[in-house]
């Protein structure tokens, strides 16, 4: 009964701590604080096969060594905007205890290196209830089209950090876009999901190789580290019990790999949740394509159109 209990809280908080940490290292400081030679730059495109189509990245996600998520994202970047989805599901033993089946996908554009998101939304299966939430961005900041079910009463978000806050999705757009061009990711800002802000630091790159650990395709390669810490800032339940824990920074890890054919990739990352503790997300195959509608026209993803390579 106890570990049963143990692995439902897991799963309560990882599609959170999974979204938030794919994305930790990489939210960008507001554009008003970006340094003058590198707003105006021009992001390069990827002179590759896929230059035209969406690089997809699939990991297996662990808590305390157990493999209870399968996490998928695909992304598409050009200089003038980007567009990319998010997918994660609970597999294996852990399904029987919770089913959580949950999809994200955001459009934008680039200011010099920076994602300013446009439309943002969310959905899915999650705590035995279908959720959603549709965010739209203009230079007010972000507004709230639907979110459904209605939450528990929060305490309220303060202006100033909810007006220049961006999405995941958005951050880790910017973060491709910042070690690219300028080769860094010593990166703050603020996340917003629809119902919290998330403060988030990263510093680096570091040389470091990947580590060898749940079978990750590029165990021991020369590799870019970014580390970083999250905490939340505002968007409590007012009658959390855990605002103090939820306050105290977390670490974390990320570590990338410049692909031939693919640009910069994250193949592990690796962080502490307050509530469930150690979480890795490892790459176990090769990036493959997708195909994607250009970013600034449609912004609308298909299916993969290459299955996997899977490490022998």
């Amino acid at each position: 009964m106890l570990k049963n209990k143990v692995l439902k809280l897991s799963l309560f908080g990882c599609y959170l701590a999974g979204s938030f940490m794919a994305s930790a290292a990489v939210s960008r400081s507001f554009a008003q604080t970006m340094p003058a030679h590198i707003t105006n730059s021009k992001v390069p495109e990827t002179d590759s096969q896929t230059k035209n189509s969406a690089v997809t990245l699939r990991y297996a996600v662990f808590v305390h060594g157990l493999h209870v998520l399968d996490a998928e994202g695909a992304y598409v970047l050009k200089p003038w905007g980007y567009g990319g989805n998010a997918h994660l599901k609970t597999v294996g033993l852990a399904s029987w205890f919770l089913q959580l089946n949950i999809s994200a996908q955001v459009e934008g554009r680039f200011d010099g290196t920076m994602a300013v998101p446009l439309d943002y939304k969310a959905h899915g299966l999650s705590r035995k209830k279908e959720r959603s939430v549709h965010i739209k961005f203009d230079d007010s900041g972000p507004h709230i089209v639907s979110l459904e079910p209605k939450d528990k009463e929060r305490d309220p978000l303060p202006e100033a950090e909810l007006k220049h806050s961006i999405d995941m999705l958005s951050g880790l757009a910017t973060l491709f876009q910042s070690l690219a061009v300028t080769g860094k990711c010593d990166l703050s800002g603020t996340l917003y999901d629809g119902l919290r802000l998330t403060h988030i630091e990263a510093h680096g790159p570091f040389a470091d190789k990947v580590p060898d650990s749940h079978g990750s395709y590029y165990s021991g390669k020369e590799a870019q580290r970014c580390d970083f810490e999250g905490h939340q800032i505002a968007g409590f339940v007012k009658t959390s019990h855990h605002k103090d824990l939820l306050r105290r920074p977390q670490p974390g890890k990320a570590w990338f790999l410049t692909l031939k054919d693919y640009g910069i990739v994250p193949v592990k990352i690796e962080f502490h949740h307050p509530k469930i503790g150690n979480v890795e997300m490892v790459m176990q195959s090769v990036p493959s394509s997708a195909k994607m509608d250009v970013p600034g026209k449609k912004g609308q993803m298909t299916s993969p159109s290459e299955k996997p390579q899977t490490k022998p």
